[in-house]
């Protein structure tokens, strides 16, 4: 998966505007339901001649210890979420899990 980055890293004349996604999501349980923890890095790379090119020492990060409660004040958090919720729904019904 390639998604591309409006603050892409220059190096050596090299632009590196595409980054490579880990993204990991962990259920919280709490007495009033169900929260998420979340944890992304982002890897920068290029589309080089020789194949990707990617720059492992910019690598990205952002976790969430809850991103339930911090999507209550990050409405960018909060679109995210939404977006993970449907298409994950839509990749179960899919596959009639």
């Amino acid at each position: 998966m390639a998604l591309t980055t409006n603050n892409p890293v220059e190096r050596d004349g090299n632009t590196y505007d595409l980054l490579s996604v880990n993204l990991a999501l962990s259920p919280m349980w709490k007495p009033d339901g169900v929260g998420v923890s979340i944890a992304v890095r982002l890897i920068p790379y290029r589309n080089a001649d020789a194949g990707p090119e990617r720059l492992s020492d910019e690598a990205r990060a952002v976790v969430y210890g809850d991103a339930t409660v911090d999507a209550a004040s990050d409405l960018d958090l909060a679109a995210f979420l939404v977006a993970i919720e449907a298409a994950g729904q839509a990749f179960i019904n899919a596959k009639g899990l």
